[in-house]
């Protein structure tokens, strides 16, 4: 066997000879990178307040925490998810000033990232959003007794965004040139007091049409130190909702933008089984 492979060798390299010969071959373009799977957060720091970012992975690897702010990158931190595939950071060592926005790039698509706001008398949390889609609606905010209710816009990318807001309240939809093309620019934050525009409103509902760009848009509730944070969520058919062990009073808020009446049932799924439309009816 050993003669024979060698006499096939033999072969080969004489018929190598006999090819012509090619020019030697280039390297091509670098393959396209991807980008990095990226989140976006509502960050706090100051006045007495501050925000904590948690990012849980299914991998160990490393990300990126930036924090931006009037149109420029105000800080930014390296972080690892370590053996856990969890880490937390804090929003000031990021470089957060004031109420800004966080830029969370992960370490693969398989990771999430939320916020919790924390003060003396307050603490919030909610997730962290991905790109932002182009309709959000946000509903659940108050003014009525001078409560002070805020929204903001962030927008992380480098391009300038704009928004039309329809807001709807009890006292019907409301109109005010605030509302109509919100121009949030790039690495900023917007932030329109709610009090201030339309004060002694018991339920406002927001319809926001990202019209050019890119922006997520979250509400921010204070009640007599008791803070609440939420962003607004793209329209859906269906929630599915936990409901927490505890306290005396559960609610849940129903609501639509939308300028007609929509039907609604929720069906519960408690330790007695199944109940299927526990609670139907219409929206005005």
């Amino acid at each position: 066997m050993r003669y024979v492979a060698a006499l096939v060798m033999i072969a080969l390299a004489g018929a190598a000879m006999l090819l012509p010969t090619t020019e030697a071959a280039e390297p091509g373009p670098n393959p396209a990178t991807e980008s990095p799977p990226i989140s976006t957060c509502p960050l706090v720091a100051g006045s007495g307040r501050s925000t904590e970012i948690a990012v849980l992975s299914s991998v160990n690897g490393q990300g990126r925490v930036s924090s931006f702010s009037s149109g420029e990158e105000t800080g930014s931190l390296d972080f690892r998810t370590g053996s856990s595939g969890s880490v937390t950071i804090d929003a000031a060592e990021a470089g957060a000033v004031g109420t800004s926005a966080g830029l969370v790039e992960m370490p693969s698509a398989t990771t999430a990232a939320g916020v919790l706001t924390l003060g003396e008398t307050a603490r919030s949390a909610e997730s962290c959003a991905d790109i932002p889609t182009g309709q959000a609606f946000l509903s659940g905010g108050s003014t009525a007794g001078g409560v002070a209710f805020e929204i903001q816009l962030l927008n992380p990318y480098a391009g300038e965004a704009s928004a039309q807001l329809t807001v709807t309240t009890d006292a019907g939809i409301e109109s005010d040139e605030r509302f109509d093309a919100v121009r949030v620019p790039a690495l900023s934050t917007v932030t329109l007091n709610m009090t201030e525009i339309i004060p002694g409103r018991e339920e406002i509902s927001v319809n926001v049409e990202i019209t050019s760009g890119s922006a997520l848009a979250v509400g921010r509730q204070t009640i007599e130190g008791r803070t609440a944070l939420w962003r607004a969520v793209e329209p859906a058919q269906n929630w599915w909702l936990p409901i927490p062990e505890g306290g005396a009073t559960k609610q849940l808020l129903l609501a639509t933008p939308t300028n007609s009446e929509v039907e609604y049932q929720i069906d519960y799924y408690g330790t007695d089984g199944f109940q299927e439309a526990f609670e139907a009816g219409v929206i005005s």
